[in-house]
C-alpha cells in the first residue's frame, strides 16, 4: 500500500493583542482539524501519513507563517498534498492601485496573524505569491479560511455568538511591507499583468464566507469548521470539493448569514470534481442536488434557476446507506424546490436528490435514417424512451432544432436542415450502448441550451441591463481598440499573422447597489465553462468595473472544424448573470463534446414598489462572432 503524504500548516489564533477583539474558538478549531486529519482512514490504495505543523496564538506571526508556507507546505511533491488552515480574524486593506483591475472593491482580502494589523496582516496577493512558490513542485493545494475578509452585521443569539472579522478598512501600507515587496515594483504592473507577475498556483480554496460577509463562531467553535469537519465525517470523506461547497452551505444559511465557496484556480475547474485531500481517483461533475429538512418540511437545492419546471413532477431521493424514496415536488421557487413525501424520512441523515431533466432546456430533434437503418433508428428510440427528459421528436425537419442522421457513419447530430455538417463525433456503434452515448449528446446539449436560453421573465427592480461589457481588441501594437458591440453581438477579428488575435473583457456595474456578476463562455461544442471570473463569480460595488482574467488578453481561435467545413465563421456565446444575491453558477459547469473532426472518446456530462431587501436577477447573451477569412477574406 503506497503513502498519500499530506503535509498541514495549521494555523489558530485567538489570544490578539488590542485594539484587536480577542476570540475563543480558534485553537479549538485547529485541534479539532488536526484530530480529523489524524484519524483518516486507509482509502484505496493509499495509506494517509500527516505531516502536520501548529502555530497557535503568539507562535502565528506572519513571518513564522510564511516560514512554514515555503519550508514545511514547500516539502510536498506531485503526489502529495499541502493544505493550509487558517483561524482567526481577517480584515480589508486599501488596495495599491495596481490591483485595481484584479480587486474591483479597490481593497485587498487579508488574514490577520498573532502579531497584528499595521505589519502583520497577510494580503490575499501575498498568499497567491506564496501558493505560486509551493506549486512549483505539482502538489495537490489546499487553502482553507475560517475567517471572513469583511462583512457589515453581526447576528445576535441565544447561544455566544462572536464575528471573526475587523470592522472598516485599513489603511494602504508601504509597498515595502508586502512579502514580494523587493522582488516586484508597481511600475511592473504598468508593462505585465498581474497575471504574469503574481501567477496563481493551481490549487482549490475553501473560504468560510463571501467576502462581504462575516463568518461565526459560536459556544467555541467556528460554525463553518464544525459544518465541514461533520459533512467530511457523515460523508466517510467521500466528497468532491465541489459538492462539499453545496452540503455545507445547507448545514449553516439555515442559522447565519453565511455563504461557504469554494474556488479553483484558473485552468484548475477539474480540481472542484477530485475528492477532498485528493484521496481518490477524480469524479465527474455530479448532477444532483443536496436535500435538507427545514421548518417541518423537506426541500432540494435546485429550483426554477437550475432548471425546474412545472414539467417535472416527482423526485428520487437517496440516503447516504442506499435506501430510496420518491417525492412529489411542491412549489419551486428560484433556488430550491419543495419536496413532499408520503412516508416519514429519518431526520440527521445525508441524502441526494435526482429531478429528471433539470438544468436543461427544451430541445426538439428529427431523425433521419437511411435506407437499411430503421433497426438502428428504433435503437435510438428506445434510449429516448429511457432516458430523454426534454428532448422532443418532430414529425418534420423543418420544425426541428437538431437532426440525428442514422448511416454507416454511426448517429449524427447536425443541425437541422444541415445533414452535411455535424456538431460533434459522430458515435460510430449502431448498438444499443452507441444510442445511449448518442443521447448522453442529446441531454448534454439540452443542458448547454438552458444556459444559453437562461433569463428570468419576472424581473422588477431593474429599468435596463445593470451590467455594462466592453470588449477591446488587442492589436500588434499592444493597444487596445474598443469593439463595438450592436445589437449584443460582437465581431473580433481573427489575424493568422499574430497568431488569431485576442481581446480584453471588462464588467462595469451601472446600478445603485452591489451585484453578483457571472460571464460564462459557451462553445461552440457546447461547453459550458464558468471559470472566467474567480469562482464563476464577482460582487461589484456601485460605479466600480473589472476585468476578465484580471485583464489578460483572450486569445481568439477558429476551430479546426469550422476550417475543414468551410463555415462562413465560428459563433460562440457569453452569458452575462447579474443578481442581486449570490449565484452558484458553478453547477452549469460542463465539458465540451467530442469534437466532429476527432474519435469520440466519452460522453459529456433549464412591477411592484421597490423593496430594498427584494431579490431579483436578468442575464444577457452575447454572441462572438469571428468571420472565417478563408472563406470570407
Amino acid at each position: 500500500m503506497s503513502q498519500k503524504n499530506v503535509y498541514a500548516l495549521l494555523v489558530g489564533v485567538n489570544a490578539y493583542a488590542p485594539p484587536v477583539p480577542r476570540l475563543k474558538g480558534c485553537v479549538a478549531d485547529v485541534e479539532a482539524v488536526q484530530a480529523y486529519l489524524k484519524a483518516l482512514p486507509a482509502v484505496k490504495l493509499h495509506e494517509v501519513l500527516l505531516h502536520e505543523v501548529l502555530l497557535l496564538d503568539g507562535e502565528a506571526t506572519k513571518a513564522n507563517i510564511v516560514d512554514q508556507f515555503l519550508l514545511h507546505l514547500g516539502q510536498a511533491g506531485p503526489d502529495d498534498v499541502a493544505l493550509f488552515y487558517f483561524c482567526g480574524h481577517g480584515a480589508r486593506e486599501a488596495a495599491n492601485q495596481v490591483f485595481w483591475n484584479a480587486s474591483p472593491s479597490r481593497a485587498l482580502q487579508c488574514l490577520v496573524p498573532f502579531d497584528g494589523i499595521v505589519t502583520g496582516i497577510i494580503a490575499d496577493k501575498e498568499l497567491r505569491f506564496l501558493i505560486h512558490q509551493i506549486s512549483q513542485k505539482q502538489p495537490h493545494i489546499i487553502t482553507i479560511f475560517d475567517c471572513c475578509h469583511s462583512g457589515q452585521n453581526t447576528r445576535s443569539g441565544t447561544d455566544e455568538v462572536m464575528a471573526r472579522r475587523i470592522d472598516g478598512i485599513l489603511p494602504e501600507r508601504k509597498w515595502e511591507d508586502f512579502i514580494f515587496g523587493k522582488k516586484i515594483r508597481p511600475a511592473d504592473f504598468e508593462k505585465r499583468p498581474i497575471s504574469e507577475l503574481l501567477p496563481e498556483g493551481r490549487h482549490v480554496q475553501i473560504a468560510a464566507a463571501l467576502p462581504t460577509e462575516s463568518a461565526y463562531e459560536r459556544n467555541g467553535h467556528g460554525v463553518f469548521t464544525q459544518m465541514l469537519l461533520e459533512v467530511l465525517q457523515r460523508s466517510d470523506n467521500r466528497v468532491t470539493y465541489y459538492d462539499l461547497q453545496s452540503r455545507i452551505r445547507q448545514y449553516v444559511k439555515n442559522n447565519f448569514k453565511q455563504t461557504p465557496q469554494v474556488y479553483a484556480s484558473e485552468e484548475a475547474d477539474s480540481e472542484l470534481f477530485r475528492f477532498f485531500l485528493d484521496l481518490e481517483a477524480g469524479a465527474g461533475a455530479p448532477l444532483y442536488g443536496n436535500v435538507y429538512e427545514r421548518d417541518n418540511g423537506w426541500y432540494i437545492d435546485l429550483g426554477h434557476l437550475h432548471g425546474i419546471s412545472a414539467q417535472a413532477r416527482t423526485a428520487k431521493v437517496v440516503a447516504d446507506g442506499g435506501a430510496e424514496y420518491t417525492a412529489k415536488l411542491g412549489k419551486i421557487l428560484s433556488s430550491e424546490t419543495q419536496l413532499l413525501f408520503e412516508q416519514k424520512l429519518p431526520s440527521g441523515t445525508l441524502y441526494k436528490g435526482f429531478i429528471d431533466g433539470f438544468l436543461s432546456s427544451p430541445i426538439k430533434v428529427f431523425v433521419a435514417p437511411a435506407e437499411g437503418y430503421a433497426a438502428a433508428a428504433q435503437l435510438l428510440q428506445a434510449a429516448w424512451n429511457a432516458g430523454g427528459a426534454n428532448i422532443h421528436p418532430t414529425a418534420t425537419e423543418y420544425e426541428a432544432d437538431y437532426t440525428v442522421v442514422v448511416d454507416k457513419q454511426g448517429f449524427v447530430i447536425t443541425p437541422a436542415e444541415k445533414n452535411h455538417r455535424p456538431l460533434v463525433a459522430p458515435v460510430k456503434e449502431l448498438t444499443a450502448s452507441g444510442a445511449k452515448t448518442a443521447m448522453l449528446y442529446l441531454r448534454h446539449i439540452a443542458q448547454w441550451e438552458f444556459v444559453k436560453n437562461l433569463h428570468n421573465p419576472n424581473s422588477f427592480l431593474f429599468k435596463k441591463f445593470p451590467v455594462e461589457i466592453e470588449f477591446y481588441q488587442v492589436g500588434a501594437d499592444g493597444k487596445d481598440r474598443r469593439l463595438e458591440l450592436h445589437n449584443d453581438l460582437v465581431n473580433p477579428v481573427f489575424d493568422p499573422a499574430v497568431n488569431g488575435g485576442s481581446i480584453k473583457i471588462r464588467l462595469v456595474n451601472t446600478y445603485d447597489k452591489p451585484l453578483f456578476v457571472s460571464l460564462i463562455y459557451l462553445s461552440m461544442r457546447f461547453r459550458v465553462f464558468t471559470g472566467l471570473l474567480p469562482q464563476g463569480i464577482v460582487e461589484l460595488q456601485p460605479n466600480t468595473d473589472c476585468w476578465i482574467r484580471d485583464g489578460k488578453p483572450v486569445k481568439l481561435t477558429l476551430e479546426e472544424e469550422v476550417l475543414h467545413f468551410k463555415d462562413t465563421e465560428s459563433v460562440t456565446y457569453l452569458k452575462l448573470i447579474a443578481s442581486t444575491h449570490f449565484v452558484d453558477v458553478k453547477r452549469f459547469d460542463q465539458i465540451e463534446l467530442p469534437a466532429p473532426l476527432e474519435k469520440p472518446d466519452r460522453a459529456g456530462r433549464e412591477t411592484s414598489d421597490y423593496d430594498p431587501d427584494a431579490s431579483d436577477w436578468v442575464t444577457r447573451l452575447v454572441a462572438v462572432n469571428i468571420e472565417n477569412p478563408e472563406v470570407t477574406g
